[in-house]
């Protein structure tokens, strides 16, 4: 009798072990997939230009880590969701904008992952305004994706001080 108890016993103690084993694909976490993150992103930056038709920090901080950084071309990096809140809103004069994204590559870790991608700038009457390029930082928080850092440049030349376009040399 005791050596069937003992038996019984160990044969369970194993099941229990087995079954809660991480490496069981019952009880393992998904693998993390960058496709995955892409597509996320992808209906993220659908919605954009949302950004530019919301005074509330409530949007951004959805969105973006507390802690999150706008490095916008020539000025100074805006952090934290107030100040981006009020970069987007720009007091209302940007809600017409809208905002085409294109994310085009995507890699990192289940953490943190980089988008890299493509911007166009769309004014209501749908006259490209600006075009350019974007590196955006996302961490992971509590299975949501939000901004961290996002930077981007225009693919226009830039002017040269006084109004006019700056020519390459030579």
């Amino acid at each position: 009798m005791k050596t069937h108890l003992l038996l019984c016993s160990a044969t369970a103690t194993l099941w229990i072990a087995c079954g809660n084993h991480p490496s069981d694909p019952a009880h393992a976490a998904p693998p993390f997939s960058t496709a995955a993150v892409k597509a996320v992103l992808d209906r993220m930056n659908v919605h954009y230009h949302d950004r530019f038709r919301d005074s509330t920090t409530a949007y951004f901080a959805a969105r973006y880590t507390k802690d999150a950084c706008v490095m916008a071309p020539n000025m100074p990096r805006i952090c934290g969701i107030e100040g981006i809140t009020k970069f987007y809103w720009f007091d209302g004069n940007s809600q017409t904008t809208t905002l085409d994204i294109k994310g085009e590559e995507v890699s990192g870790t289940a953490d943190e992952v980089t988008e890299v991608g493509a911007y166009k700038v769309i004014d209501d009457e749908g006259t490209v305004l600006d075009a350019g390029k974007f590196i955006a930082i996302y961490r992971n928080e509590g299975s949501v994706w939000k901004v961290h850092r996002e930077i981007w440049n225009s693919d226009h030349e830039a002017a040269a001080p006084g109004g006019t376009s700056a020519e390459s040399p030579g």
